[in-house]
């Protein structure tokens, strides 16, 4: 059972008078309920250290002033290999080298920086109120590729048909070839967005209810499923340039980036600011706008995330968006951790708060027959 994190905060707010047991007791009533001790392959003092250590940390940065806030939620005792299954652009278990620019074909159209008014806020989930609301929890899968790719497919497809119906991501996952280990090497153990929609490119997208999938992802099963949404094609937004990526989102609509996310399972709300320049892409969401906060004038990112309705502000979070080019750029040394391939180990150059304007795309032309 998953509760919010304001639940969630009151129950730990009632136990600060009681032992570190009683609140860890509590917060397992809240995130833990349908498991045993002895199911817990962890062990529950290793459990509670690691939520008391999570907690401590909590209330420091919250004690700060800091323009977001953290939350103690449903990952405080996940342990560091479990965090990053909830991830999904991660190395495959063979070869050592990637590639720093996968996917970039000629054949894909790029959005150039160009001139042009831009409004000052965009917010495509009020435009989407239908397929905004179908948010996943792609939980210990790493299969954030997939549940990005197929989200903004949905946004995509409401924005242009006015037809709204939950595809199935599972079919992605199990489907989607990834045979140059970019990102991973599939499935569960990491691809990328991209990978995604040249796949539904060609094959088509099945409805949730067509293509339900198990939590195997051991075999393809696209055959036999009637195909609903459809992709002309996909377009590479120019990497590291803000204007290019404001002006798609402006004007495209929702766009999939890839981030640094290995940070961000305690954020709560506000404007985040926590990742340095230097940023290790590991995480595939979708970017659906972008605004300035009312109260501290700061402008960010808005972002939708894979991990349910009760992580951040009701799913989505705010990255802090820099207003000039190159003012946020470093260098991400590990680039099989994230969008890399077998190929060139060398490091890549990553722009933007954690990383968000390193590798940018969106889907083009989608329809769906319902």
């Amino acid at each position: 059972m998953v509760f919010s994190s304001l639940i969630l905060t009151a129950l730990c707010a009632s136990a600060a008078g009681s032992t570190a047991l009683d609140a860890y007791s509590a917060f397992r009533v809240v995130h833990r309920s349908g498991q045993t001790v002895a199911e817990d392959a962890v062990g529950f003092a290793e459990r509670r250290r690691i939520f008391e250590q999570r907690r401590a940390e909590v209330d420091h940065h919250n004690s700060l002033g800091l323009s977001w806030k953290a939350a103690v939620n449903r990952f405080a005792d996940f342990t560091d290999d479990e965090l990053s299954r909830n991830l999904g652009l991660r190395p495959s278990s063979g070869s050592s080298e990637a590639s720093p620019v996968p996917h970039a074909k000629a054949s894909f159209l790029e959005v150039r920086s160009v001139d042009v008014d831009l409004p000052d806020e965009v917010d495509w989930v009020a435009h989407t109120p239908l397929s905004s609301n179908m948010l996943r929890d792609q939980g210990q899968c790493g299969s954030c590729w997939a549940v990005a790719a197929v989200s903004a497919i949905e946004m995509h497809a409401e924005l242009n048909t006015g037809k709204v119906s939950k595809l199935s991501t599972d079919q992605v996952i199990d489907c989607a070839p990834n045979p140059d280990h970019c990102g991973g090497t599939g499935g569960c153990q990491g691809s990328t967005s991209p990978l995604a929609m040249d796949y539904v490119k060609e094959h088509g997208l099945a409805l949730l209810e067509e293509y339900p999938g198990d939590s195997t992802h051991s075999e393809c099963k696209d055959v036999s499923a009637t195909k609903k949404a459809h992709i002309g094609d996909w377009t590479l937004v120019k990497v590291n340039k803000l204007q290019a990526l404001m002006n798609a989102v402006a004007n495209k609509g929702p766009v999939l980036v890839s981030v640094q996310g290995n940070t961000w399972f305690d954020y709560d709300s506000g404007v985040y600011a926590g990742c340095d320049e230097n940023a290790i892409i590991g995480h595939s969401v979708v970017l659906v706008g972008y605004g300035i906060d009312a109260e501290t004038g700061l402008r960010f990112w808005r972002i939708r995330n894979s991990w349910g309705l009760s992580w951040g502000e009701k799913g989505y979070m705010r990255l802090l968006r820099h207003d000039q080019e190159d003012t946020h750029c470093g260098t991400d040394d590990q680039p099989l951790l994230g969008f890399g391939c077998e190929a060139d180990p060398s490091p890549i150059k990553v722009c933007g708060m954690c990383g968000l304007l390193s590798h940018p795309s969106h889907p083009n032309d989608v329809t769906i027959d319902v």
